[in-house]
């Protein structure tokens, strides 16, 4: 069963449609349409923008309590085989400045199997991640020996300050953003720094693809723009002090594995060594990276 949401920026409920459901109502959802390499590209609930403010959402979608049990059973092998690429894209992150700034006591939000965490490790941070997974945690813990919270941010407990929290392609996800990023403001300290990475509904890229934008997705629940991620910062207590566009390295292998969800036939090329260690960036205008200091009470 779906249900009906309220604009989580601004709690008005008068929105336009900007495309359909692309989907059976009665199309089930598993776990595996929450993983992070799933190919459920272009097969999304409606997605609506409010009349108000203007936040992009989907509406109806997934009740909270389903949402939160699936991301807890989510597994996600394909994730793990991209390794290369995700360091690589994480790797960039510390050259920015605000985070060469930055106090040294992290948090990582979403961090899925820590990838992030264990490089902020040798860069000297002290780290903790939040990661509803079990699967994902347990890999963070066992493989890397990491300290992962295996909860969401919303039923995580932690009574400690941090400089610095971060939430890599994480928040589009959230059911709640607008809490999650008051929970955020409440854990960073005075001056604390909240690094984020999500899509931008902006571009020439996006306006080019128009309905078929391939981050239209079942698991995205919110489509941010500059501005509206802008807003949603600024209600609750930060200041933005820097945006960027948001590169992903990926390998030729697993762009081939992405490509299967417009044609299946590429499936019957096979995966190489080769074609894993090409690695290149992607960047489209469509993802951006945002810097912003904790600075009033909300």
């Amino acid at each position: 069963m779906l249900e009906f949401q309220k604009c989580n920026l601004c709690l008005d409920d008068s929105y336009d449609v900007l495309h359909p459901c692309t989907f059976k109502e009665d199309d089930s959802i598993g776990s595996k349409d929450l993983s992070c390499s799933n190919l459920g590209h272009g097969k999304h609930h409606r997605i609506v923008r409010c009349k108000k403010c203007g936040l992009i959402y989907s509406n109806p979608r997934e009740k909270l309590a389903q949402i939160k049990s699936l991301y807890k059973e989510v597994k996600d092998d394909v994730y793990q085989e991209a390794f290369p690429g995700r360091v690589r894209t994480f790797e960039k992150i510390f050259h920015r400045p605000e985070m060469k700034a930055a106090g040294k006591n992290l948090l990582d939000i979403g961090c899925y199997t820590g990838l992030f965490l264990k490089l902020a490790l040798k860069k000297g941070f002290t780290v903790l991640g939040v990661e509803p997974s079990y699967w994902a945690a347990q890999i963070g813990r066992e493989k890397y020996g990491l300290k992962i919270i295996n909860a969401d941010i919303y039923e995580a407990k932690i009574d400690r300050k941090f400089d610095t929290i971060c939430m890599w392609d994480v928040l589009e996800h959230l059911p709640d953003p607008n809490l999650a990023l008051n929970i955020c403001h409440n854990m960073l300290s005075e001056n604390g720094i909240l690094a984020i990475s999500t899509m931008r509904c902006e571009g020439a890229f996006y306006s080019f693809c128009g309905r078929y934008w391939p981050w239209f997705m079942r698991m995205h629940l919110f489509y941010f723009t500059t501005n509206s991620l802008t807003a949603m910062l600024e209600k609750n207590g930060f200041k933005v002090i820097a945006v960027y566009p948001y590169t992903h390295y990926i390998s030729l292998d697993y762009l081939l594995y992405k490509a299967t969800s417009i044609n299946k036939k590429l499936s019957i090329i096979p995966s190489n060594d080769i074609m894993k260690r090409i690695i290149f960036p992607v960047q489209m205008g469509d993802f951006m990276e945002v810097y912003a200091i904790r600075s009033t009470t909300p």
